[in-house]
């Protein structure tokens, strides 16, 4: 259930949100959304609404949406950008397409056009699959996450289901969404840190539940290769620093400092420009997730720092003690966080959610793990 910290914080946010959709006229703030179907609607009533079903109608079913995803910026500002989307609904071989169409309320621009679509084509499959809200492992969502269900209203002439899903933590975000009643599918969500500040949000336009063929789908600029574990993908690397023990790369032991999350993501991308490999480990408590990646043979970026700039430490393990000292840089807003340290020519950076502080305990751990070994 919502802590009474966190509905305070909600409740009139989406209060001013039920409010605003129920009186906008269609071609203000939202366009119809059209549902090619004859089949009976899959929400009837608020206990039809589960993590089972979010999971499995983002999954399984093809459409293709017009959408505003809106950032926060280092500034608190949003930007929204106008985008295509299309999904194939296969679960066994998901596949996708998004393309950048505007930035909202701006005249476009060549340049603009040109530096946002090169955006899209170099990071759609990071802006599709970790750029909203997902139901990344049903088992762990349902431990650490609980649904609370806030009625049915008309958005855009079309009916919806209102829900908030906050997690049992008190440092993570909590996820507005409303669903289509026809196919369950999120048509608005937004993304509310604990102190109830809008993070982020995604706003469809137009949802359609019919795809027309594609001709391509969207590839990535990098080779991917998954792995079951994350010793899978280490043993696979394939840059002589890799190889042997002592090489630098690592396996976090995360599970020390946030039992909740577990790996669900292991892969070694490769960028075909330079032949530079790095180990991305992603780690979720079912619907929240952080990345650690691991870049052998990059130039250390702090190789010119006075030393003793920086040691990383720990209350729960003590002082990080090493043979030379080390520096962690560290970049944090409300909507990101990013640390990052050179250790035996290896790059690790460990990126998140702005809200999850325990994520500096964790770029603590693993540069300690870094040093000592353990």
């Amino acid at each position: 259930m919502l802590s009474p910290r966190a509905k305070s914080a909600i409740v009139p946010i989406l209060s001013g949100l039920l409010a605003g959709v129920a009186m906008a006229p269609v071609g203000v703030g939202q366009a119809p959304v059209v549902a090619a179907t004859e089949q009976a609607p899959a929400i009837q009533q608020a206990s039809d609404i589960t993590l089972d079903l979010l999971q499995r109608v983002m999954q399984g079913t093809p459409f293709r949406v017009r959408q505003v995803r809106r950032f926060l910026q280092p500034d608190d500002t949003m930007v929204g950008v106008i985008e295509d989307l299309t999904c194939n609904g296969d679960p066994t071989q998901p596949r996708f397409d998004i393309d950048f169409i505007s930035v909202e309320g701006t005249a476009p621009s060549p340049q603009a056009t040109g530096q946002w679509s090169a955006t899209y084509a170099t990071n759609g499959s990071l802006l599709h699959e970790h750029g909203g809200f997902r139901v990344r492992d049903l088992r762990a969502a349902r431990i650490h996450y609980s649904m609370n269900h806030f009625g049915r209203s008309m958005r855009g002439g079309q009916p919806v289901w209102w829900v908030v899903i906050a997690p049992n933590s008190r440092d993570k975000a909590s996820w507005v969404l409303a669903l289509d009643e026809q196919s369950a599918l999120p048509v608005y969500q937004a993304q509310i840190d604990p102190r109830g500040r809008l993070l982020g949000e995604i706003d469809v336009r137009q949802l359609s539940l019919t795809t027309s063929p594609q001709a391509s789908w969207w590839t990535p600029v990098l080779a991917v290769s998954r792995f079951s574990t994350a010793e899978a993908a280490r043993v696979a690397m394939t840059a002589p620093q890799a190889r042997g023990v002592g090489s630098g790369l690592l396996v976090p032991a995360i599970d020390q400092v946030m039992p909740e999350y577990s790996l669900y993501l292991a892969q070694v991308t490769a960028d075909p420009a330079n032949g530079q490999q790095t180990m991305v480990l992603g780690y979720t408590d079912g619907i929240d997730e952080f990345f650690v990646l691991q870049s052998p043979g990059v130039a250390d970026p702090f190789a010119g720092l006075p030393v003793g700039t920086a040691r990383p430490t720990t209350k729960a393990s003590g002082p990080i003690r090493s043979d030379r000292e080390m520096a962690i840089a560290r970049y944090e807003d409300s909507s990101l966080r990013v640390y990052l340290f050179q250790r035996n020519s290896v790059m690790v950076r460990i990126a998140g959610n702005g809200s999850l502080v325990r994520l500096n305990d964790v770029a603590l751990r693993i540069a300690q793990q870094a040093v000592t070994g353990v």
